[in-house]
C-alpha cells in the first residue's frame, strides 16, 4: 500500500494522512485535513509544517494557511536527496567515532593471557567468513601449505559461493595493498590449480606478493600460518576429499613458531611453480 511505503520513506502516520489528503484536494487547509482525518486538532499544525519542512507541501501564508502539494517527483526526489545528505553525515560521524573508540581502545593495556593458546572452530558455511577474516588480520606474511591427494586436486572445494569468494579475493586484494606476503607451499597439481589468474582477479599490481612452490612429495597436511602468530587448520573429509568440512584457528606462538619451522625446511627445498 502507498501509505506503508510513505512510512517507509520516513513519515510518520499523521504525516501520510495529511499528505494524502491534500494530494487528493488539490489545495487544503489545515482545519479541514483535521476534520477528514484522524489527526488530533493538537498535532495538525505541527504535521502540515513538518511536511512543509520536508519539502512536500508549498505553504500560502494567507489567513488561514492554504497547502498545496509539490510535483509528487520533485518533492519526492528533494526527500531523498534529504535524506542521502543525512545518511552520509551519520555515516561521517560514525566513522569518526570509530577512529576515536579504536584510538582510546589502543590505549588500553591488555593483560597477557595465563593461558598458552586459544582456538576457535569454523564450520558449514562460516569457513568463508574465516577465510577472509585470515587476510583481514594477516599484518605481515601468510604461509599456506596445501596438499591435497590427487584424487582431490582437481575438484577441491569449501562452503562458497560466489558472494563469498568475491568477499575473499577483496579481502586478499586489500591485504596485498598494504604489504602482505603470500607464500603457498604444494603439490604441483594443486598448485597449478591454485594459481590465481592475474587479470581476472585484478593482481596486476600486486602479483609479486605471492611465491607458489612445489614439491613431488608434500608434507600430507593442510594448514595456514599468518605473521607467525596464529595457525589455521583445514579439516578435509576423509568420504570427499575435494571438501574442507572444517577450520579450526590457532592463537599459539608456539605451534606457529614450530609449523613455521617445518614450514621453512620444506620451501628451501621446493621448487618454484614459475
Amino acid at each position: 500500500m502507498l501509505e506503508n511505503k510513505l512510512i517507509k520513506l520516513g513519515l510518520n502516520k499523521y504525516e501520510v494522512d495529511a499528505y494524502l489528503y491534500v494530494l487528493k484536494h488539490g489545495i487544503a487547509e489545515a482545519g479541514a485535513a483535521h476534520k477528514e482525518t484522524n489527526i488530533p486538532y493538537g498535532k495538525i499544525y505541527e504535521t502540515m509544517n513538518s511536511l512543509v519542512t520536508k519539502g512536500l507541501f508549498e505553504v500560502q501564508n494567507s489567513r488561514p494557511k492554504k497547502y498545496m502539494t509539490k510535483k509528487p517527483s520533485n518533492a519526492l526526489n528533494g526527500l531523498y536527496a534529504e535524506k542521502k545528505k543525512q545518511v552520509d553525515e551519520d555515516l561521517e560521524n560514525t566513522r569518526k567515532l570509530i577512529i576515536d573508540i579504536g584510538k582510546e581502545i589502543d590505549e588500553i593495556k591488555t593483560q597477557k593471557p595465563a593461558e598458552r593458546s586459544f582456538w576457535i572452530t569454523a564450520m558449514g558455511n562460516e569457513i568463508p567468513e574465516m577465510t577472509k577474516s585470515n587476510f583481514e588480520e594477516a599484518e605481515k606474511e601468510i604461509c599456506i601449505l596445501l596438499y591435497l591427494p590427487k584424487t582431490a586436486a582437481s575438484g577441491f572445494h569449501s562452503h562458497s559461493d560466489e558472494t563469498n569468494e568475491s568477499e575473499t579475493r577483496q579481502e586478499m586484494m586489500k591485504a596485498f595493498e598494504r604489504g602482505v606476503k603470500l607464500r603457498m607451499l604444494s603439490s604441483k597439481e594443486t598448485g597449478m590449480m591454485h594459481t590465481p589468474d592475474d587479470e581476472s582477479y585484478g593482481m596486476n599490481n600486486t602479483a609479486g606478493n605471492i611465491e607458489i612452490r612445489y614439491q613431488d612429495e608434500p608434507f600430507p597436511a593442510y594448514f595456514t600460518i599468518i605473521d607467525n602468530d596464529k595457525v589455521v587448520f583445514s579439516i578435509i573429509d576423509p568420504v570427499e576429499q575435494n571438501n574442507v568440512i572444517a577450520m579450526t584457528k590457532v592463537w599459539d606462538q608456539r605451534l606457529a613458531s614450530k609449523l613455521q619451522g617445518k614450514f621453512e625446511e620444506m620451501w628451501e627445498s621446493a621448487k618454484k611453480l614459475h
